[in-house]
């Protein structure tokens, strides 16, 4: 019984790491497509950032091909 029980908890863990990880994919894609604004605040200064700099992200960190970012948003583009 035990066994059945840790199974299950492990195949919920991994659903549930893999339903985050596919939602983050959607948002990368959809800001790299343009489809969405990434605004992110850099040196108390916020700033839109260019799709095409935009590689990663990974663990609530946005990565970019000359840095990264933690404190982002994203918006619906205009």
């Amino acid at each position: 019984m035990n066994k059945v029980i840790l199974i299950s908890i492990g195949a919920a863990i991994s659903f549930g790491f893999a339903a985050i990880n596919y939602a983050a994919s959607g948002s990368l894609r959809a800001v790299q497509l343009g489809e969405l604004t990434l605004v992110c605040v850099m040196k108390d200064e916020a700033r839109v950032i260019d799709p095409k700099l935009v590689v990663d992200f990974v663990d609530g960190v946005w990565v970019f091909k000359a840095g990264s970012a933690k404190n982002c948003s994203v918006k619906p583009s205009k």
